[in-house]
This record gives structure tokens, C-alpha cells and sequence, in this order.
């Protein structure tokens, strides 16, 4: 009974989280997106960018910070889908992540992305709709709630339901900030070395015009897998490879410029349990808006558990 309190005292909270944090739609500005689609999860479930179906115990903390250089993320197409040119040629961007777990059921995400540099051809904007863009800035906050549905041991995988919300940040001369809804799910599960993650979901915004393309929700999906390389090397290596795409959700690949596809891999190395550094790279396969050409990233992911009470300590008397 206490389990089933937990689980629904967690799906309450997650939904105050959402009511309580969302922002009206439509005072989002125009000329605003959130460009950077890369992402790395905080939590041991996922697989690099692919968020997994399980929670991190409760109380118990983790994160993740990554910083990385993306080639050409934003061009400009004919509409015969020809390229025509750069408008934002090289960015270096990052983010910091943390998450905390809530009663062995769900938990709560909190990421800061930041764009350190990025170079605009200049005019390309105002031809475009774009306007000026400066070179540094803070992405939106995303909130990312989490609740567990299912559990390996008992179900044969784990599955889990997020309800993503990103909170402006950024000035409205930067391309990196927006309001968006992002409801997902999340499974994952373990398989000897093998580890797999798989995601689906949405991201819900306001419809705008970007560059020659038109901006709207979109459907999504990423898939990963990763292969733990203790046990053939022994040395605490990881190796993994993860697709993610994105569609246009009223016309799903109508147009290239609104179906972004990018495989990224990277190899992880892990010097102590809670600690796990990580490089990789991906590449574009359809170069949809903010989808580079090439990328290159390093990271970092950490897990705090939570601090064992001890039992055996006396307490002091008033």
C-alpha cells in the first residue's frame, strides 16, 4: 500500500511541476528556437542523448554536463531542396543537467543549455527572418518530469512516461530559446553487456516561419545502444551509437528542411563508479534545421546516492 501511495503521490507532483511552471504559448518570440537538438541524459538508464525507462532511487542525485562544437547547424534551401548557404556556420554550445529522485518512482530533471559561440553570415538573417543573433547566450530551461511505469525485474523492461517543459531564457536577438511542451516515452533495459534505450515522443510549439522553413511541433524518436567493454578489455570502457530524427508533425517528411535525422557515437571511459567522462561525434543525415553537418562533444555524467542513515547513532534529548 505504501508503494502505491508513493506512485501516486509521484505522478501528483510531476503534474504540479507541469501547472505550475508552464508559460502562455503565445508570448514566445518569433525569431526564437531552440537550434541545439543534442542532448545528454542525466541518468544511467539512457544512452548518450536517448532517455531510459527507469528513475534514479529516491533522494538520490545525479547529472551531467557536456560541451561540443556543431558544423553548419542552421542552412539556407531552395525549394527544390537545394542548399543555398550558412546562416549559422560553426556553434559551441553545452549544457548542465541534474536530476533528483522521487520516492523510487519518478524523478525531476533540470537543464541549462548555453550557447558559448556562434558565427552568423551576415545578411543571411534578415533575408531569412532570423534577424540578428548574438553570439552568447542561455538557452531555455527545460523541466523534465519522470515517472516510472514499469520495472525490468518484474515486467521484463523499463518504462517510463516524461512530460518535458522548456521555460525562455534567452533574449529575443538569440536563437537558442522558446516555450515547448515535450511529452515522451521512455524504455530501456539491459542485456547482459548490452544495454538498449528507446524514445518516442512530441515537441509541442508555436507554428512561426525559420529561414525558407516552417517551424511547428514536430514527432519524435531516438533509439541507442551501448556495450560495456569491462569484460573483453578489462579496462571500465563503454561504446555506443544513438539515431535520433525529428518530422514535421503536420506534414512528416513533406520537406528535407523539416526532417532532421543524426547518428551520434561516443566512448566512455569510467575512472570510479559514480563518475563516467565521455567523447563522441555524430553526423547529419538529413540536414533539417538545427541538425549539423558534423559534430564533436565531450561530457561528463555523475551519480550522488543518497547518504545512509545510521541507525546505531543516539539521538540527543532536549
Amino acid at each position: 500500500m505504501a508503494r502505491r501511495n508513493g506512485w501516486r503521490l509521484a505522478l501528483v507532483a510531476c503534474a504540479v511541476v507541469i501547472a505550475a511552471e508552464a508559460p502562455d504559448a503565445r508570448g514566445a518570440d518569433a525569431d526564437s528556437t531552440t537550434l541545439d537538438r543534442m542532448r545528454l541524459v542525466a541518468d544511467r538508464s539512457g544512452v548518450l542523448s536517448v532517455e531510459g525507462g527507469g528513475a534514479v532511487p529516491h533522494l538520490s542525485m545525479s547529472g551531467a554536463a557536456w560541451l561540443g562544437y556543431a558544423n553548419d547547424p542552421l542552412v539556407l534551401h531552395r525549394m527544390d531542396g537545394l542548399r543555398v548557404g550558412s546562416v549559422v556556420g560553426d556553434r559551441v554550445s553545452g549544457a548542465l543537467a541534474a536530476t533528483v529522485g522521487i520516492l523510487d518512482r519518478a524523478q525531476l530533471t533540470i537543464e541549462v543549455p548555453v550557447v558559448l559561440a556562434q558565427e552568423h553570415t551576415p545578411g543571411s538573417g534578415s533575408a531569412s527572418g532570423t534577424g540578428s543573433l548574438d553570439a552568447f547566450g542561455v538557452g531555455s530551461l527545460r523541466l523534465v518530469p519522470k515517472v516510472q511505469l514499469l520495472r525490468a525485474g518484474r515486467h521484463g523492461l523499463d518504462l517510463a512516461v516524461l512530460a518535458g517543459l522548456s521555460v525562455p531564457l534567452g533574449s529575443s536577438g538569440f536563437i537558442g530559446s522558446e516555450v515547448t511542451f515535450q511529452p515522451e516515452l521512455a524504455a530501456s533495459r539491459a542485456l547482459g553487456a548490452a544495454r538498449v534505450a528507446a524514445s518516442a515522443g512530441a515537441v509541442v510549439r508555436e507554428s512561426r516561419p525559420l529561414l525558407d522553413a516552417k517551424l511547428g511541433s514536430e514527432l519524435t524518436a531516438q533509439v541507442g545502444a551501448a556495450y560495456d567493454l569491462r569484460p573483453r578489455t578489462r579496462l571500465p570502457l563503454e561504446a555506443g551509437l544513438a539515431l535520433a530524427a525529428a518530422v514535421s508533425a503536420a506534414r512528416p517528411f513533406e520537406r528535407s528542411d523539416e526532417t532532421s535525422i543524426e547518428l551520434r557515437g561516443y566512448g566512455a571511459f569510467e575512472p570510479v563508479g559514480a563518475l563516467r567522462l565521455l567523447a563522441g561525434g555524430g553526423m547529419g543525415l538529413q540536414s533539417g534545421w538545427g541538425t549539423p553537418d558534423w559534430r564533436v562533444f565531450a561530457g561528463v555524467q555523475f551519480a550522488l546516492p543518497r547518504a545512509p542513515v545510521d541507525q546505531t547513532k543516539p539521538t540527543q534529548s532536549l
